[in-house]
């Protein structure tokens, strides 16, 4: 089979160095957007431990910007035998230097630097601390507590994630402190889909009337190709003449049922049996929206990130749309042909655009109430958003500072505790312990 016209076939290192392709199967995992920002991306890895390098390796593959190793040790013995990043003629080199040329191998896109430096040292000293505002993010092993709470507060003022990692042996730990993420894109791994089909919009339930099951001038070929969507809004209809929107549930279960036996085994009519609950496991507003909501952060001011913003907007949205929020505009696969798939998708799509208009209006009414720059229906950021208006949430982190205040308020609580069950405690660890000993014997 001849190639396309203008088509030049690439060399296998010229597909290693297009990221588009070597980046290719994680992109679909989690979206072009994501991987934009994973590949804008700076690391500082503080300690090129097992455990550190083994973390780091971890980033450097699905291709970070740059990372650098900071670190003062030199390769000992005890690092050729745990750490897979060193060889056994590195003895005696520093150690961030051999751990960098080593990651710098498994994806050349990734630029990798070392800083042969005591870490302890930097951190403490107020001035050389600023080397870590560099960085989007910093992996930290191997540092003391002390060091590492001065290295905590420090990031924790610069909003910079701090991963603290530990191992020993089999065992190991992670600790993350963050700021508090806003997240757009969830990527959940099952979803409901925003249909509205019982509460459809004018240009949908136009669509509904002109292709359901029930039209009398219905071809052999329309009927077994009709929309799920068209079936499930039409029988709905129906339900909620005689029962009302509050009428049992099992009662249109049973009818969509009967429906479907009644066209015998039809793909369609099977899709709308299965996703009958689609019509009321919807709501208008998530709960993790209504939380967004709820925030303290949805009162904007002039330092507002986007994000709130958009919150914002969206909250005043459903104020004005009947509690609804924007229309994502994605559409589910089902049975049926080209032409109606595409005939409803343009229905979505058109609403979803239409949606979007509205909000940008709301948010350059807050932008410019502001004193900011208002931003085009066409932004980017706007459309992401309100693709996924359902799924966004925020995550709130504690600092390790908070931790450790917690902790201690935890250690007065326990000091005050019956003494006797403190008593009984330690009783049966020291047995537990004891019989350990002995069946070792």
């Amino acid at each position: 089979m001849a190639a396309p016209v203008g088509y030049k076939a690439q060399t296998i290192a010229e597909q290693a160095a297009d990221p588009t392709i070597r980046y290719d199967r994680q992109t679909r995992l989690w979206g072009a957007n994501a991987q934009r920002l994973l590949m804008s991306a700076r690391v500082c890895l503080v300690n090129a431990t097992a455990a550190g390098a083994e973390a780091l390796k971890n980033l450097v593959l699905p291709g970070f910007k740059a990372f650098t190793i900071l670190d003062a040790a030199t390769v000992s013995e005890l690092d050729t035998g745990t750490n897979f990043f060193v060889l056994p003629d590195s003895m005696g080199q520093p150690r961030a230097k051999v751990v960098s040329e080593l990651l710098q191998e498994l994806n050349p896109l990734v630029e990798g630097a070392f800083v042969n430096d005591d870490p302890a040292e930097l951190i403490q000293d107020p001035e050389r601390i600023k080397f870590f505002s560099a960085f989007q993010a910093v992996i930290a092993t191997d540092l003391s507590e002390r060091v590492t709470r001065t290295l905590a507060s420090f990031l924790a003022a610069q909003s910079i994630p701090l991963f603290v990692v530990r191992a020993n042996g089999l065992v190991a730990s992670l600790r993350v402190q963050a700021p508090d993420m806003t997240i757009v894109e969830q990527k959940l791994d099952h979803t409901f889909p925003d249909l509205r089909l019982n509460d459809p919009w004018p240009q949908l339930k136009e669509f509904i009337e002109a292709n359901h099951h029930l039209r009398p001038d219905l071809s052999s070929e329309e009927y077994t190709h009709t929309p799920f969507v068209c079936i499930l809004a039409k029988e709905w209809e129906r339900f909620t003449a005689e029962h009302g929107t509050d009428g049992p549930k099992g009662v249109f279960m049973k009818q969509v049922r009967t429906c479907c036996t009644a066209s015998g085994v039809i793909d369609s009519f099977q899709e709308a049996g299965a996703k009958c609950m689609l019509l009321w496991s919807v709501p208008k507003v998530p709960a993790n929206v209504q939380a967004l909501f709820d925030a303290e952060e949805s009162n904007i001011s002039a330092d507002s990130p986007l994000f709130w913003i958009f919150v914002r907007a969206m909250k005043d949205f459903t104020e004005s749309h009947e509690g609804y929020l924007p229309l994502p505009g994605s559409l589910p696969d089902m049975t049926t042909t080209n032409r109606v798939y595409l005939a409803l998708q343009r229905v979505f799509n058109e609403k979803a655009a239409a949606d979007r208009a509205a909000m940008c209006d709301i948010v350059n009414g807050h932008l410019k109430s502001l004193g900011r720059e208002e931003l085009a229906p066409s932004d980017e950021q706007l459309k992401l958003f309100c693709k996924n208006s359902r799924e966004v949430t925020a995550i709130r982190v504690r600092s390790l500072e908070d931790e450790y205040a917690s902790s201690k308020e935890q250690g007065e609580r326990i000091s005050t505790c019956c003494s006797a069950s403190l008593c009984f405690s330690l009783f049966m660890s020291s047995m537990l312990f004891v019989v350990c000993c002995c069946s070792s014997c």
